[in-house]
């Protein structure tokens, strides 16, 4: 498997979880 396989497996369920983590704090402020 190549690396960048690996790597967007990883990492692009990380960043939609992190954005929607943003998403709903930045919601919680407002």
């Amino acid at each position: 498997m190549p690396e960048a396989v690996i790597s967007t497996y990883v990492y692009w369920p990380a960043g939609i979880a992190l954005g929607c983590w943003l998403f709903v704090e930045i919601g919680k402020r407002m």
